[in-house]
Parts: C-alpha cells; sequence; structure tokens
C-alpha cells in the first residue's frame, strides 16, 4: 500500500515487509507502514528539527541536503517543502522535495526578519541592529 506514496530522502521501504505488509500480519519493524528512517535519521543527531525553520530560510539538514524552506503543510503527517540547492551549482531547484518535519537540522541561515505573532508593522524592525533604532524627532 505504501509503494504508491512517494519517499522523502531520509526514508527507505521497510527491509523486513518491503511495504507489503498486508492482512493480519502486521510487520514488526514498520508497523504496517512499509517505510523506516533511514540510518540515524530521522534527527541525525541534530539538536534542532525543520519544525524550528521559518519558511524563506536556508537550511542544512542533517543528512546533507542544503536548500530553503519553501511552506509546512501540517495536515496528517507534518511535512515540510525544501527547494534544494545544488551543491556544485549554487541553484535552487524549481520543484520542491517533502521532508518529514522531525527530520534534524545541522545549520539554518539566520532570520533576517521578525514576524510580530500579532501581524503588526513592528514585525520587520531588528531591535539589535543600530542603523534601524527609530529616534524620535524632536
Amino acid at each position: 500500500m505504501s509503494r504508491y506514496y512517494e519517499l522523502s530522502p531520509v526514508e527507505q521501504y521497510c527491509p523486513e515487509c518491503e511495504a507489503y505488509s498486508v492482512g493480519w500480519d502486521i510487520c514488526r519493524v514498520c508497523a504496517g507502514l512499509g517505510r523506516v528512517f533511514v540510518q540515524g535519521g530521522p534527527s541525525f543527531g541534530c539538536q534542532y528539527t525543520l519544525e524550528d525553520c521559518k519558511p524563506g530560510q536556508i537550511v542544512t539538514l542533517g543528512n546533507g541536503d542544503r536548500g530553503r524552506v519553501m511552506r509546512k503543510c501540517n495536515r496528517g503527517t507534518p511535512t515540510t517543502d525544501i527547494a534544494l540547492i545544488d551543491p556544485f551549482l549554487d541553484e535552487e531547484a524549481r520543484e520542491t522535495t517533502r521532508y518529514p518535519t522531525i527530520t534534524g537540522v545541522a545549520s539554518m541561515s539566520a532570520v533576517l526578519w521578525l514576524q510580530d505573532s500579532s501581524g503588526g508593522a513592528r514585525g520587520r524592525e531588528d531591535h539589535l541592529d543600530p542603523l534601524q533604532k527609530r529616534t524620535k524627532a524632536l
């Protein structure tokens, strides 16, 4: 059943049942899902996950893939779409690759903007940047 769905780069088909766990005989390794994480996954020994990243950030995942976070989907199994960056040409791919949100992130770019949770206009102000300090005119 799970062979109909696309695998992410951090998943592989279950080596025990080869994704054909059907009927009453449920596989002990994958619990009937037909897929398991690759060696070291999903965290790959990283402290942060894709859940901690915001759209627009450039991240390096625990498996070595590098790309820009495009969007998050929280329906069903939470996933994150990433536009992978070619390591040789340093170009972003036009199509996105879907990763589980629990995938480990080795490094991420700094957030260049701050979003106010209330949606206010102060969302783009960096309070630590001396050039953006607002001074009141006398």
